[in-house]
């Protein structure tokens, strides 16, 4: 949660300080963004598959209720996780490709003709980036229809 926290004005920043006209503060608030994003959308998927595993074992237990509302957040829950499992690992990679893949090539950081396929490259990345964090938060959808979350105190 604090790794959203920490992400969300960083995205504000980087739209404010364009990668023309101010190309450190941009990559810096990039940087500031992207890396929280990461750990944020590893912690919740990680919160998620705790869900499973605990579901899990009150189905074979025998404790989970055999009724059709269990088996649907079950069912529910299985599915989100499977969503968030994908888009994490495809994030991961995009935003690989874009941070330290994509810099490590980049020649000339303020001009951008002399690496056009390098960056080219790195905002195909960065799209599919800012497109995991949609689709992550989109797969929130299985968790507002059947998904019942039983949260234990004590």
């Amino acid at each position: 949660l604090i790794a959203g926290f920490v992400a969300a004005p960083n995205r504000g920043l980087l739209a404010c300080f364009d990668a023309q006209r101010s190309p450190d503060l941009h990559l810096l608030f990039v940087l500031l963004f992207f890396l929280p994003c990461v750990v944020y959308l590893f912690a919740i998927k990680s919160v998620y598959e705790l869900l499973l595993a605990r579901a899990e074992r009150s189905k074979s237990d025998g404790s989970m209720a055999d009724d059709t509302r269990s088996f649907k957040s079950y069912t529910s829950l299985r599915t989100s996780l499977a969503w968030k499992r994908l888009i994490c690992n495809i994030f991961l990679v995009s935003v690989t490709l874009y941070l330290p893949v994509g810099m490590y090539f980049v020649t000339d950081w303020y001009d951008y003709s002399k690496d056009l396929v390098v960056h080219t490259c790195r905002a195909v990345a960065q799209h599919v980036s800012v497109f995991c964090l949609c689709a992550f938060f989109g797969s929130m959808y299985f968790d507002f229809g059947d998904l019942e979350f039983i949260v234990v105190q004590g």
